[in-house]
């Protein structure tokens, strides 16, 4: 890892070999959490679901989330995401505070006004999805909480964090405020995400909470299934990350666009790096 980190600092993008790309913004790691083999040491105190601009993606990334829940695997979730900067909308709801948004009281917005962190949650809600995605109204209350099997309680909301350094911020001020109001003191900590957005993600989130939080990170499978070749394995009853790895490596290095979303996030890892919002691999 030590020799490719040094050649993307070094080399131009176009001069390094594909593979090592992927190799290094993919991450060591692409477990399939919900597989009952792969539990154990992989119990966390909390997933964080971080949100995105395009919907598809964040509910992606909180059906993921759901199933790691009902698992067992992780004991609360938090829905980490403000209002994107680049949606234009009226918004009807501006917390100047975490405090402030902690009430969870129920507010009516169009579709389009929702937070990222709300995206998520109304992924949870049965028999309303719009799959337009056009009208529908804030439900993260405790009545549809509780029609999905979710303690109300398990669910926290981080709704202020425009990118992924203020998701890591924001988080910690969630957290640390958890602890004060419940006791709970998280330690561990799952952050599900893209595949190729991960290994940035899990290095934010190091460099804000230092070794007060253990982290792992587990990709939103349900945006890699549409490759056959990768469903057949994530489908088969016992997960092969090996296999899963070569595979996803392959097509990485054969799609044209997966290649430029390789080399745009190798863009992100480095500007995060010169700016010291990330460590060194």
């Amino acid at each position: 890892m030590a020799k490719i980190w040094f050649d993307i600092l070094k080399k131009s993008l176009d001069d390094i070999d594909k593979i090592d790309l992927v190799d290094f913004i993919i991450g060591n790691t692409i477990t399939d959490l919900t597989k009952v083999e792969n539990k154990g040491e992989n119990i966390a105190d909390i997933a964080i679901v971080l949100g995105n601009s395009e919907l598809q993606t964040t509910k992606a990334r909180a059906i993921k989330t759901f199933e790691l829940y009902k698992a067992g695997i992780v004991k609360k979730i938090v829905f980490s995401g403000g209002i994107h900067s680049q949606r234009d909308v009226n918004c009807f709801f501006h917390p100047n505070s975490l405090e402030e948004f902690f009430d969870n009281k129920p507010i009516n917005q169009n579709w389009s006004d929702l937070t990222e962190a709300d995206w998520g949650a109304e992924t949870f809600v049965p028999n309303v999805f719009d799959e337009n995605y056009q009208k529908h109204s804030s439900l993260l209350t405790e009545k549809f909480l509780k029609s999905i099997g979710v303690k109300p309680e398990d669910i926290l909301t981080e709704t202020l964090s425009k990118t992924t350094p203020q998701n890591a911020l924001f988080c910690k001020n969630v957290f640390e405020n958890e602890e004060i109001e419940t006791g709970l003191k998280i330690k561990s900590a799952i952050i599900v995400t893209s595949c190729t957005h991960g290994s940035r993600a899990i290095k934010y989130f190091q460099k804000v909470f230092g070794d007060k939080v253990r982290f792992k990170w587990c990709t939103s499978t349900l945006d890699l299934e549409k490759y056959e070749s990768l469903n057949s394995i994530l489908n088969s009853p016992v997960f092969d990350e090996i296999a899963f790895r070569k595979e996803l490596k392959k097509i990485c290095c054969e799609n044209p666009i997966l290649t430029q979303i390789i080399k745009d996030e190798v863009t992100y890892y480095k500007e995060a790096f010169y700016l010291g919002e990330i460590d060194a691999p």
